[in-house]
């Protein structure tokens, strides 16, 4: 009765499993033709699988939770939505920084329970920022998934919704971290991972004069809007797991860090108005964007009094007003020769790094990041 009652249970895991993985699969196809398929291994996306459960057990020890199942039906949604609208970027990272920086005898069932840990609450927190932008961009869409805001059943608690998302991150990372040597530095590190976000999306939505877009603007929004979540803080958490915490090179490492965000920045920009469904946010909403910036520095007088004319306006015949300058000044020719020059421009300053270990973990994320080379998690 005991071993059938073993069996069965394995059976339900493995279903579970194999549910996942394929939901995985299936919302890491984008619809940006472009866009990277972030392949974990089949081992790592079954750890992850199992510490998205732990982490909605953990929830479900919330008192709140025990008491009214109402709200623990909703904290349970909460705690799932990141996963639903990530790429598994941010875990995907951090592995990949984890496993170079660590020395191999290191590299302990344990350890690695404890990376692919941090993985997951660095995907939490993109989810949060998702949650907050999309809400205020009114973005109906990410990952092939309604956002939040759009259900009807959250979208008037949206604020509070997100705010609790991103308190119940802070919960678990005490709950599994706390002992660590290093955790109050991931304390801080997630910290200012939000608010340096914030501040970058902020200084996104504060800046919608056309005539004033410049590069300055491009890369302080780049630095803390992107780099922020998206580089900075899966490579430094990956280090800061590390047995070894000797690196005299860290200014150095994060504006590495800070030069692949805003080529992060650049693509997302380039795919909002050339992907083969395009979304055109910026567009709509009158962001500050690499396209409109090259726009500007390229056009002529009538060119750019049909920028200034259409550029922030929702309408369908503005948008294709803009999208066709943006041919017109061939702007997907643009986008690669930025591409190649800030890959190569990249790659000299990794070369100067003399950590070895750093500088081949920076090597790869930047390949992961440019999309040049396949990724090795070995």
């Amino acid at each position: 009765m005991f071993l059938r009652r073993l069996v069965k249970l394995e059976t339900i895991q493995n279903k579970i499993f194999d549910n996942f993985l394929k939901n995985t699969q299936k919302r890491n196809f984008r619809k940006f033709s472009t866009s990277y398929h972030y392949d974990l291994p089949r081992q790592d996306i079954k750890q992850i699988c199992a510490i998205s459960q732990d982490i909605v057990n953990d929830i479900n020890k919330i008192h709140l939770c025990t008491d009214f199942p109402d709200f623990k039906t909703r904290m349970i949604n909460l705690m799932e939505y990141p996963s639903k609208v990530g790429n598994l970027e941010p875990i995907h990272t951090l592995l990949m920084a984890y496993k170079v920086l660590e020395k191999t005898e290191n590299l302990t069932d344990e350890k690695l329970e404890l990376v692919h840990w941090l993985g997951c609450l660095t995907e939490m927190i993109q989810g949060a920022l998702f949650m907050q932008r999309d809400a205020i961009d009114n973005t109906t869409t990410r990952s092939n998934t309604k956002t939040w805001h759009t259900d009807t059943t959250y979208c008037f608690q949206t604020p509070n919704d997100a705010v609790l998302l991103e308190h119940s991150i802070f919960i678990l990372l005490k709950t599994h971290f706390s002992k660590h040597r290093n955790y109050i530095k991931i304390l801080d590190l997630f910290h200012q991972t939000f608010y340096d976000s914030l501040q970058g999306h902020n200084l996104e939505l504060v800046n919608k004069t056309v005539e004033n877009f410049d590069m300055n603007l491009l890369k302080n929004i780049a630095k803390y809007k992107i780099a922020s979540n998206s580089c900075s803080l899966p490579v430094i958490s990956a280090w800061y797991l590390t047995d070894d915490q000797k690196l005299g090179e860290f200014m150095e490492v994060e504006n590495i860090l800070i030069d692949m965000g805003l080529f992060k920045k650049v693509e997302a920009d380039y795919l909002d108005s050339f992907d083969k469904s395009p979304i055109n946010l910026n567009t709509r909403l009158g962001l500050c964007s690499w396209l409109a910036i090259k726009s500007l520095e390229k056009c002529s007088g009538n060119q750019k009094r049909v920028l200034l004319e259409h550029y922030g306006k929702p309408d369908h015949v503005s948008i294709n007003r803009i999208n066709n300058l943006y041919r017109d000044l061939n702007m997907p020719a643009e986008f690669e020769d930025f591409k190649n020059e800030n890959y190569e421009y990249v790659n000299k300053k990794i070369e100067k790094i003399k950590d070895e270990l750093m500088k081949k973990c920076l090597s790869k994320v930047a390949n992961s990041f440019f999309r040049l080379k396949p990724v090795n998690f070995i």
